[in-house]
């Protein structure tokens, strides 16, 4: 047949059971290998891909592989690595660079590649792996194992993903800290070791599906102890996703996982499975809908709260609504669009995705991928690449038929392992299983001992054999080279490898650094960053941490020091903070440069709230910042009114601050294009503000001439009230005009009745309780320890406060009181 696999019979001093022995020992030690890098993927991610390709290297070099993979998937493999890598060619060779990138180049301090890719070095490395990975694959594919093989392999997947499932349930439910676990602060909390909750669960979603090829085999003429583990690893893997994880793509794919399995047995597909397959899903359906999970509030379209305590961290910019996810992938479209062919390279999606950011640009967030494997693969490998592996994919789909017929009641088991790969190959359309390396080796190897095939068909062309055999030995050879490397980097103190470059870097300017006292040292890091922004332009973080650096040297670096910002502006045109940040660190030796780059974010922000489906106003936050930084330095305090330009809440607030003069009040108070853009309240609070700094009576007379703010200005008319010896009035005017509720009989007895035994634990209702009985200091002490601890009862306490200090004769405290009140229920 053309599509199966040739076994060789060339060397006769090893027997076939040898060979067989050679193809176990092989396939564990690269699953081994590939669980070794998950298990570091949330940390030392280096020194686990390390790990892993020189386990690699050394099976690809001693294990010889007993098969012949077929030519057309060499051919394949070797066109995805080339279209891949396009993006390194310069880009004269491609065609004229695209408009983006022609604009950076203008950017005084940005020296961009000559290359279409935004950062060749990183998309060197991913195009080696890349390589790396293809050769993995072939080598996987020549090396098939028989159904008692499969079973080994199968049970220690399995177990390796319940060990992992455990131990990330240890570290949810007593907050144990995993130790290759680097969690940074502004991660979401998410069960598992991955970054991304997403990853977590596809990796055990994978373990449940190859359980049920375990349960099935034992059930029907298998060994029974794998089976009965499998059972136990199955329900741990199901009440994981279903009670811990917050992964909604987990469960789905899961349950698609389990389907694909089911319907895939085809005449092993029984009546009693079917029904113990629906018993089991209703179990577990019951189970969870009844659960108050964290994923079930997050299917119901609540966000989770059930969080462990240790865990608690609210990050609501972290969470991806599906409507932001749509939006990502049209923005991803215009990059293809942009660049059909070669992409924008392999490991530039982050950097380039700011340029085209349109519909999906929310807040201050970014976007790392394209929420979608395939998608990220188009935007940065180029549509070539995306079709031919596509097209293996179908190749291999098309050897299934081939593969159920030769593989007999070993069916079940042989797919479970293809569901599980074609599972997060699915799932790759709607997130990024397979962003992290770690876990798509995972899941390319339970496909490639999927679609092995251990049936002998011939002996095939010896040039053949030995050409295939060179390759691997030649691939090996690299993978322990480079895998050394990564060891070394991670663990060894050697230079970091292309995509750690950046972080590393300013690592280690962080201890060059020091104290700053070191003048060679200073210098140094100085050198260090320059390094760094040669070879990675387009990471915006080290232009800043060298500008700072400059300023730090004691000379006259403000123009580099600008250069360099501006630049930094340019890589990241949408981030307010940065912006604002910079204006901090320059607001003493130029504060009109300052004022520049606060302006540019507040203008940042201010776009970013025009937006039709912002859900986040933080540019009155920013400015209040900015009048804080300004303090002390005039000269930049001058220019912060400027800031506000034609926006009035950014107005109203610095008229609010101390640092506003009184002018600009009455000023602003005379401008009735001003005034007609403020609400009710705001407009009393201005009025207000005048009446506390102004001249009273030019307020007054401002008042009497402008009837119509008569009831948003009722707060300085009770005011002026007071002020004019009439705080009753003052009083009975809020009264009046808010519909203040008032207790009958204010003037009545002042007899004190004791308290019974009824007296209620609520210190509000206890309040009430004592002022119906006439004892005005137990209620007036209850009200104070309210009023101290603050709290959702803080506005009727200032109402009853209120009620006791008229109840005495103390106006100008009942109107002190009345006003509080009136504040603290948003009416004022």
């Amino acid at each position: 047949m053309p599509n199966s696999f040739h076994h060789t019979q060339l060397d006769t001093s090893v027997q076939p059971s040898e060979r067989r022995a050679d193809s176990l020992k092989a396939q564990k030690i690269l699953l081994s290998a590939s669980l070794a890098a998950v298990f570091l993927a949330g940390g030392p991610m280096q020194g686990g891909m390390g790990i892993f390709l020189v386990l690699s290297g050394i099976v690809l070099v001693a294990l010889r592989p007993i098969t012949v993979v077929p030519w057309k998937f060499w051919i394949i493999g070797f066109l995805v690595v080339l279209a891949a890598s396009l993006s390194i060619f310069p880009s004269d060779w491609i065609g004229a660079p695209q408009q983006w990138s022609v604009n950076l180049r203008d950017i005084p301090g940005l020296v961009l590649p000559d290359r279409v890719s935004a950062d060749p070095r990183n998309t060197l490395f991913w195009v080696l792996l890349l390589a790396f990975t293809v050769t993995i694959a072939l080598y996987s594919l020549s090396i098939p194992v028989d159904a008692e093989q499969m079973q080994d392999i199968a049970l220690l997947a399995v177990l390796g993903c319940s060990l992992y499932a455990v131990l990330a349930w240890i570290a949810w439910q007593t907050g144990w800290i995993y130790p290759f676990f680097d969690k940074q602060t502004w991660i979401q909390a998410s069960f598992g070791f991955f970054p991304n909750r997403n990853h977590t669960a596809g990796f055990l979603l994978t373990g449940a599906i190859l359980s049920l090829g375990l349960i099935y085999r034992g059930m029907h003429g298998g060994r029974l102890v794998p089976a009965l583990i499998a059972a136990c690893c199955f329900a741990l893997f199901a009440s994981v996703l279903l009670f811990f994880s917050f992964s909604r793509g987990g469960l789905v794919f899961f349950i698609a996982g389990a389907v694909i399995w089911i319907v895939g047995l085809g005449k092993y597909r029984s009546q009693f499975l079917m029904a113990f397959g629906g018993a089991v899903f209703l179990l577990m359906a019951v189970l969870f809908l009844n659960s108050g999970s964290g994923l079930l509030e997050r299917l119901k379209g609540y966000p989770s709260e059930s969080q462990p305590a240790h865990q608690a961290i609210k990050s609501p910019e972290g969470l991806i609504r599906p409507e932001v996810r749509l939006q990502i992938a049209r923005d991803t479209l215009d990059m293809i669009v942009t660049h059909p062919v070669t992409g924008t390279g392999l490991g530039t999606y982050a950097l380039v995705y700011p340029f085209f950011a349109d519909r999906s640009l929310h807040e201050r967030a970014t976007a790392l991928h394209a929420e979608s494997d395939w998608l990220t693969l188009c935007s940065e490998a180029g549509i070539p690449a995306l079709l031919l592996a596509l097209g293996c994919v179908v190749l291999l789909i098309a050897r299934i038929p081939h593969l159920a017929s030769i593989s007999g009641d070993e069916w079940p088991l042989r797919w479970a392992f293809l569901s599980a790969f074609f599972a997060e190959l699915l799932h790759g359309f709607v997130d990024v299983p397979l962003h992290k390396p770690e876990l798509g080796w995972w899941v390319l190897l339970l496909g490639g001992i999927g679609f092995g095939e251990m049936e002998i068909r011939k002996t095939p062309d010896l040039f053949k054999v030995r050409l295939q055999q060179v390759l691997f030995i030649i691939g090996g050879t690299a993978m322990l080279c480079v895998g050394g490397m990564l060891v070394w980097a991670q663990w060894g103190g050697g230079p970091a490898s292309p995509p750690y470059e950046v972080a590393a870097g300013q690592k280690k300017v962080l201890c060059l650094f020091g104290d700053g006292s070191d003048r060679a040292s200073l210098n140094s890091a100085i050198a260090e960053l320059k390094t760094t922004i040669g070879r990675h332009p387009l990471s915006h973080q080290p232009y800043y941490q060298l500008a700072v650096l400059l300023l730090s040297t004691g000379k006259n670096n403000i123009d580099a020091v600008k250069t360099l910002f501006h630049a930094e502006q340019a890589l990241s045109p949408y981030d307010p903070d940065l912006a604002f940040e910079q204006g901090k660190v320059i607001e003493r030796l130029d504060p009109l440069t300052t004022a520049t780059y606060w302006n540019e974010a507040l203008g940042r922000q201010l776009r970013l709230e025009q937006r039709p489906d912002a859900t986040i106003c933080r540019s009155g936050e920013l400015y209040r910042s900015m009048i804080r930084e300004a303090k002390g330095n005039q000269a930049l305090l001058y220019r912060i009114p400027a800031l506000a330009g034609e926006d009035s809440r950014l107005r109203l607030i610095w008229l609010s601050s101390q640092d506003s003069e009184t002018s600009m009040i009455v000023e602003a108070v005379n401008d009735e294009t001003f005034m007609n853009g403020l609400s009710e309240k705001e407009q009393g609070r201005l009025i207000e503000l005048w009446w506390q700094r102004g001249d009273k009576t030019s307020v007054s007379a401002f008042l009497e001439s402008h009837p119509r703010y008569g009831r948003s200005a009722i707060s300085t008319r009770a005011s002026a009230l007071a002020t004019s010896g009439q705080p009753e009035k003052a009083c009975r005017l809020l009264i009046d005009t808010f519909r203040i509720p008032l207790p009958e009989g204010m003037n009545g007895s002042s007899i004190i009745r004791a308290a019974d035994g009824d007296v209620p634990a609520d210190p509000l209702a206890a309040a009430k309780y004592y002022m119906e009985r006439g004892n005005e200091a137990a209620a007036r002490r209850l009200l104070d320890e309210l009023h101290s601890a603050g709290g959702d009862s803080q506005g009727e306490a200032l109402r009853l406060s209120a009620v006791l200090e008229m109840k005495s004769g103390n106006w100008n405290g009942a109107l002190q009181k009345l006003t509080a009140f009136l504040y603290a229920t948003g009416q004022l």
